[in-house]
């Protein structure tokens, strides 16, 4: 969609990589693709070539954005002034209104501070993550904050001025996070328990949410096959950090996993009737992996939900496939990207 727009106001059209990308995509849906026995094996190698067409197709998109943002006029008659102010343009693919979390990464030029505010001038909170300063100046910043009322297949324009105080976390003294539709217990590491507020849901306990899976690939043969060695995060200890932040309330939580370390971020943002997942792996083994992500099936109206479309392969809850089906209530998830959200579906 954002290819053919671009190519409407004047880019190339990138003719040959869609048309290949379309053949990769139905010959990987065709039903013969999975028929016969299945295997974990047979899952792993098409999530595989998956994860090629994504590469293929997100350049694409990255590409059509950019151009479609560089045609837009972002000076309106409440739009800063302050010098190194910049521009942030939100699409909204979906065919209605969106209010949702948007993340980018900013590169300043030795800002003070930021702060950012939408088309008409008001102020807007956000989270940040990944501070690059030098100098006492900061240089680089990754940044979450809720886009309000994005036009359906349009943009929404906000401003990213370079001056401003941080708003830093708050650590929580509960054993739960909060917002004013889901209510989140902790303990060791899990959720024990998820309320929801609206009454629409029952409560939910003994379930496992966002379990990491690592599935091995055993390269020591000429054709390297998958086994069945399965490293999951749910066997390790881990520590709990429950923080107020700008946009609602969150829970990090730390453990071992391959020799490195896994952390799992769950947020609940104010006014989203959501579950945020994100997972993070820092200088775990250079040992070669495909990463699930293991949800127990909870309720029909919890559906879990990935930041990509493509690449990603979903047990689904009435399904009795071994290879995804670790046990009577739960499902494995295999995952390309790290952020999974559970949405409440009304």
């Amino acid at each position: 969609t954002w290819a053919t727009f671009a190519a409407l106001s004047g880019a190339v059209y990138p003719f040959n990589d869609l048309n290949d990308a379309w053949k990769q995509l139905l010959r990987l849906s065709h039903p013969d693709r999975l028929t016969g026995i299945q295997s974990t094996q047979n899952y792993l190698d098409q999530l595989e070539q998956y994860r090629r067409l994504h590469g293929i197709t997100s350049p694409i998109l990255s590409n059509a954005l950019t151009f479609l943002a560089s045609q837009i006029s972002t000076q309106t008659e409440n739009s800063p002034t302050l010098p190194g102010t910049q521009a942030l343009v939100i699409f909204n693919p979906s065919n209605w209104v969106r209010n949702d979390i948007v993340e980018m990464r900013l590169t300043l030029d030795a800002a003070e501070g930021l702060t950012i505010f939408n088309s008409l001038g008001q102020y807007v909170p956000f989270d940040f993550s990944a501070l690059h300063i030098s100098n006492q100046r900061l240089i680089g910043i990754t940044v979450r904050f809720l886009a309000t009322n994005v036009p359906s297949i349009g943009y929404s324009t906000y401003y990213a001025i370079p001056t401003g105080a941080l708003t830093y976390p708050r650590e929580l003294f509960t054993p739960f996070i909060e917002n004013e539709y889901f209510q989140l217990e902790f303990k060791n590491g899990e959720i024990t328990r998820i309320t929801d507020k609206t009454k629409m849901l029952p409560e939910i306990t003994d379930a496992r949410f966002n379990d990491i899976l690592a599935y091995h690939l055993n390269t020591d043969s000429s054709n390297p096959t998958w086994t069945g060695d399965i490293s999951r995060a749910s066997d390790q200890t881990s520590e709990v950090k429950l923080e107020a932040i700008p946009l609602g309330q969150r829970a990090t939580i730390t453990m071992p996993f391959m020799g490195g370390e896994l952390i799992r971020t769950v947020t609940l943002h104010d006014g989203l009737p959501c579950i945020d997942m994100q997972v993070e792996l820092k200088n775990i083994e250079k040992r070669p992996a495909l990463f699930g992500a293991s949800f127990s099936s909870i309720h029909p109206s919890l559906t879990p939900l990935n930041g990509h479309q493509f690449g990603s392969l979903f047990g689904r809850a009435d399904t009795t496939t071994e290879a995804f089906k670790k046990s009577e209530d739960t499902n494995a998830l295999p995952v390309l990207n790290t952020a999974t959200r559970f949405h409440a579906v009304t």
